[in-house]
């Protein structure tokens, strides 16, 4: 009687089904009690009913706090609580109070940990990202570093804050035993750096992380936060991005983006790196400086090789050529295009070959070894900048008659030059004649 009350949603024969000593705790067919019933289908009235008529919210098959809770029905969250249910109660994963209290708001998240909840590790970066004032965020921050279960997943959690108090909050968590090394992927240092949060990498460096410090755990496998964090075995936070940001001031001065670059300059500054230089121009003369080689049954080998001799000229006027580069099939001249950072290399009678221009380097890969799956990349270094006074940029051809007249003002001084330097001949048998007789 009282499930059909309750899913009828009829107060009155609910209340005459108690009346007449039913049990408040009852169970439907499939084990939900009569206050989980409530909570999924039911009223806030209906709720109040039951819990006065005894109902033991602990009983319930799954959770009656994180039904509540997930239907969004906050007078009924307010009543349980004041019941002292346990927030942290729950019989299912999927239905722990505090998964849809983040779901939901800052405050409610705050009603639950000012009640007594918990915060599990793998929910602390949704305490960072929910919903609500500076005030309360401010508030929850500092309630979940005290009630956090894993303070290192909170600390990286927190390297996309922008907090006043956020250095404050990297050094509670140190405290509280959060490291600041790499744990299954890259350092929090790294994080913060990737994102280039200035603030982030100030307060995690005040909290004792190092520029020296290895960046990520000894392997290069992509990351859960993308394939762009990649780390070099053994590299530091100092090296990874002193190269990482050199790329990105190079794809900056192609594609200008003011906020981009001034929060890039923020963060190196934060890291105590210098600003990366690159070349104003990719134009002119690039000198082969290494060889790279990999082959399809090698998925990850790669080999590496110093090499001399090879040039890659690249002309203002879109076109490009190869010579020198020997024992790898990569010669040719053609047109070029330039998209991002890839470069297309078209040639006449040949296919076109790939490559990429990072600001630093031309990288530049080979027709493929069908035989043996062999690609081998050839890299460069800009040694000549082209100038306007270059080969690359030759003066217009003149007209026919712009060719007489410049002849003809040439012949000019020429004719003009012999008579001068007759006269002083004829000056000198003047003077040198012999006196008339008297």
């Amino acid at each position: 009687m009282i499930h059909a009350a309750l899913e009828q949603k009829d107060l009155g024969a609910l209340k005459a089904a108690l009346a007449t000593g039913a049990d408040p705790n009852e169970l439907d067919a499939a084990g939900f009690t009569a206050l989980e019933k409530a909570a999924g289908v039911g009223t806030d009235e209906m709720l109040e009913v039951l819990l006065d008529a005894g109902a033991d919210p602990h009983r319930a098959r799954l959770s009656v706090l994180g039904t509540a809770l997930r239907r969004r029905m906050a007078k009924m969250v307010a009543l349980l609580l004041a019941r002292k249910v346990d927030p942290n109660h729950t019989n299912h994963p999927d239905l722990l109070p505090m998964r849809w209290a983040l779901r939901w708001s800052a405050p409610m998240v705050l009603s639950l940990l000012e009640h007594g909840a918990t915060l599990p590790g793998d929910l602390a970066p949704w305490a960072v990202g929910v919903e609500g004032s500076a005030a309360e965020k401010e508030r929850l921050i500092t309630l979940a570093i005290e009630r956090t279960t894993d303070p290192t997943t909170l600390l990286r959690a927190l390297v996309a804050s922008s907090s006043p108090r956020l250095s404050e909050w990297m050094k509670q968590l140190v405290d509280k035993g959060a490291t600041l090394r790499p744990t299954n992927d890259v350092s929090p240092l790294h994080l913060a750096a990737r994102g280039t949060n200035a603030h982030a990498v100030r307060a995690l460096i005040a909290a004792g992380a190092s520029v020296d410090d290895p960046l990520a755990v000894t392997w290069s496998e992509p990351s859960d936060e993308g394939e762009d964090l990649i780390a070099p075995v053994g590299a530091t936070v100092r090296a990874f991005f002193s190269d990482l940001y050199k790329k990105e001031a190079a794809d900056l001065r192609r594609h200008p983006h003011p906020e981009r670059s001034k929060r890039l300059d923020q963060t190196l500054t934060a890291l105590g790196l210098d600003a990366p230089t690159v070349p104003t121009s990719p134009f002119g003369t690039w000198v082969e400086v290494k060889r790279e080689s990999v082959t399809a049954d090698e998925e990850d080998g790669r080999s590496s090789q110093a090499v001399k001799g090879g040039t890659f000229e690249w002309s203002k006027d879109g076109t490009w050529s190869v010579s020198g580069v020997l024992g790898c099939g990569l010669s040719g001249k053609g047109r070029l295009e330039l998209v991002g950072s890839r470069l297309t290399l078209r040639r006449t009678k040949a296919p076109a070959l790939s490559g990429s221009y990072d600001g630093a380097m031309v990288r530049i890969e080979s027709e493929a070894d069908e035989e043996h799956g062999l690609v081998v990349t050839s890299v460069f270094e800009l040694q000549t900048p082209a100038t306007p006074g270059s080969a690359k940029s030759a003066p217009p051809k003149k007209s026919a008659n712009a060719k007489k007249s410049a002849n003809a003002k040439k012949a000019a001084p020429t004719k003009k030059a012999a008579q001068q330097k007759k006269a002083p001949a004829a000056k000198k048998k003047t003077t040198t004649a012999p006196k008339s007789k008297r």
